[in-house]
């Protein structure tokens, strides 16, 4: 979290919002705070998920209709958190800042399943078909819910705020910026319909869900990035990140046949539920791309760089020179594996 939005959230504004949901314990576990502080906590000998979000990141009108969305999936067959009123009759809940900025509350059902690690015995084909199968339920919901409901407060892709380095960064490399801007004429000339734009929840990696292995089935959370996207934006995420995770944990695989078999699973488990063009699927490395520009932008915006680890400037320095380079974080044979499913 920025520092100065660390620098306005005190212990009586959290408490504050956690009484609202009548959570009285004291007894916090902080389990993320790189967009929101997001707290396990307990009421009545159960677990729920505590999410304070500040004004800077979201406003109310944004996180309500996230709610709705969430509110749909759930009601409709995909396994998403139940969100609870609070004793207001609010799902939420705000509290001013000394400076006159908000933080909102929301308090989430804790989902059931159980955290996936790479490496894990479970970390197999038939989780990625699930997790495939899961957003592919997701768009063709949401091509529904579009048409029932218009949410004009969610941000589209290109209100992305961490696409503006120069925030962030006092002279960002015009390399960078360049590769960007070549990214983004891509993406302009790239169809956008129905069919393969929407509402995405666009960071569905392993530690936005939990695994119930004896089901086959993912429970997801985490909507706070849920965006107007194109819709092989949310296939290439989950490849992203399960090769970022393998490449940084310098774990012994071949990363070219490991994405292979992840996408060959993960599309078959997809295209139950959902079916895109073959030039949707091909866009997936655009997208891929896209996602370490978003993830170089974030380590800017939240590191003081002038002060990070050699590790840290080594992860920032990979993804750049990927950017640079217009480079993919991995090359896969598309075409054999559209082939396969």
């Amino acid at each position: 979290m920025e520092k100065v939005v660390n620098d306005l959230f005190t212990e009586n504004i959290l408490h504050e919002l956690a009484e609202s949901f009548d959570v009285f314990s004291r007894e916090f576990t902080l389990l993320g705070d790189a967009e929101n502080y997001v707290y396990e906590v307990t009421k009545q000998a159960s677990s729920f998920i505590l999410r304070v979000t500040h004004s800077s990141h979201r406003d109310e009108a944004q996180i309500s209709d996230e709610l709705s969305w969430v509110d749909f999936l759930q009601r409709n067959g995909v396994s998403a958190p139940e969100v609870f009123r609070s004793v207001n009759d609010q799902f939420i809940e705000k509290v001013k800042a000394k400076d006159n900025s908000t933080f909102y509350a929301c308090l989430f059902e804790k989902v059931a399943g159980k955290r996936v690690n790479i490496g894990e015995e479970v970390h197999n084909d038939k989780l990625f078909y699930s997790w495939g199968q899961t957003i592919g339920k997701m768009h063709r919901l949401t091509k529904v819910f579009s048409e029932q409901v218009d949410l004009f407060n969610r941000p589209s892709w290109k209100e992305e705020d961490l696409f503006h380095l120069g925030k962030y960064q006092n002279h960002p490399k015009k390399e960078v910026i360049q590769q960007f801007d070549h990214l983004v004429n891509l993406l302009n000339h790239l169809p956008q319909k129905k069919e393969n734009f929407g509402l995405i929840h666009s960071d569905l990696h392993l530690g936005n869900f939990h695994y119930d292995e004896s089901e086959e089935k993912l429970h997801v959370f985490d909507f706070d990035d849920a965006v107007f996207h194109w819709f092989a934006s949310d296939l290439a995420i989950p490849l992203y990140y399960s090769v970022w995770v393998l490449e940084r944990g310098n774990i012994a695989v071949n990363l070219e046949e490991f994405a292979t078999r992840f996408l060959t699973h993960f599309l078959k488990g997809y295209e139950t539920e959902n079916q895109l063009s073959k030039e949707d699927y091909l866009a997936i490395p655009i997208f891929l791309k896209l996602r370490d520009y978003v993830l170089y932008g974030f380590f800017h915006k939240k590191l003081d760089i002038e002060t990070i680890t050699e590790t840290q400037k080594d992860l920032i320095a990979s993804i750049e020179e990927r950017v640079i380079n217009n480079r993919a974080i991995v090359t896969v044979n598309y075409q054999d594996i559209l082939k396969s499913i």
